[in-house]
């Protein structure tokens, strides 16, 4: 590469530069391969926990051991929790099985580990194996120029026209799965999530909001009245 001489840099602070950036750059696509063949690894661990458990035919719970087991073994490997490997496992074996285009293109180094996961977060909903290929298909050339920022929104956007259901038919089909959870914290406290409808959940947020700052309020001019009007 000939980098600019826009900053008065001599010419051998150029040729410097630009070995430099030669060097990182081959560097990336290194890392980038080898990210994808961690993925190929993991995806095959993994296979072997689906080997043992079809071979062995056990009951639901006996049938979570080999994953268990092997999840135990990344963990140890990589000093991660269990539910970490097992994140990892799911995580390659998307990629991997579901996203093929995506795989080895990075394996190529053409892309980074941040393109792969905005395409695999834009299109993991996308059910239809055809679908899905037809995405990547769309998307890789746009990811393979431009950052991973910019491939965002388009990517988004491609998933969107390209899924086989409606946005109404899947939104429909989500909020069948809405829930309200509670979620143990330290020092006597919990968190109350829910997953609702955008447009119940923002309503809710806003009434949470208000109700709080009438509360704020109220409390700070109980204060002022305690002290004869005066500021606290």
């Amino acid at each position: 590469m000939t980098t600019p001489n826009d900053g008065n840099f001599s010419s051998a602070e150029l040729t410097n530069l630009d070995a430099r950036v030669s060097e990182l750059s081959e560097l990336q696509l290194q890392k980038n391969a080898m990210y994808a063949r961690e993925a190929q690894l993991i995806h095959e661990v993994t296979q072997l926990a689906v080997a043992v458990q079809e071979r062995t035919r056990a009951s639901r719970q006996a049938a979570e051991l080999p994953y268990r087991t092997v999840a135990a073994e990344l963990g140890a490997a990589f000093r991660i929790s269990d539910r970490s490997a097992q994140r990892m496992m799911s995580e390659a074996d998307t990629l991997v099985t579901r996203f093929s285009g995506t795989f080895k293109s990075l394996a190529a180094g053409r892309i980074s580990q941040a393109h792969v996961r905005v395409l695999i977060d834009a299109g993991a909903h996308i059910t239809d194996a055809q679908a899905r290929a037809d995405f990547e298909t769309a998307a890789l050339p746009v990811a393979e120029r431009e950052s991973a920022s910019r491939l965002r929104p388009f990517a988004r956007l491609l998933a969107e026209r390209i899924h086989p259901r409606s946005l109404t038919e899947r939104h429909e089909a989500a909020a069948e799965d809405r829930a309200v959870r509670g979620v143990d914290l330290p020092d006597g406290m919990a968190e109350l999530l829910a997953t609702l409808p955008t447009a119940i959940a923002y309503a809710a947020f806003d009434r949470l909001s208000a109700m709080a700052r009438a509360v704020t309020r109220a409390i700070v001019a109980e204060a002022k009245e305690a002290l004869g009007g005066k500021e606290a």
